[in-house]
């Protein structure tokens, strides 16, 4: 996954790319031991919200749909729900609105 960084480099700090690597991110501390009591889990699950809400922004856009940053974000959204409920008895997305 080495082209994640220069593609969140080339796009804009609210484009769903950064948040999709932030809810990864977040998850993943998340998921560490002793992490319970710090309030990371809960950091990456607004992260992911956010990261949902700007997709669908974008995939509504023709042009923005089709960039190498909107699909980079659908798999890192792929791989948040993966780590999640290999992490949770009760995903993320269950619990979204």
């Amino acid at each position: 996954m080495d082209f994640v960084i220069p593609l969140m480099r080339s796009e804009s700090s609210i484009h769903p790319l950064t948040h999709a690597f932030n809810a990864c991110a977040y998850a993943s501390l998340g998921n560490r031991p002793n992490a319970a009591a710090s309030g990371i889990k809960e950091i990456a699950i607004t992260k992911y919200q956010q990261a949902l809400e700007s997709i669908q922004v974008v995939l509504k856009d023709p042009e923005a749909s089709k960039t190498d940053a909107t699909l980079t974000a659908v798999l890192l959204l792929a791989l948040y729900e993966v780590s999640d409920l290999a992490a949770s008895p009760k995903p993320t997305w269950a619990i979204t609105r």
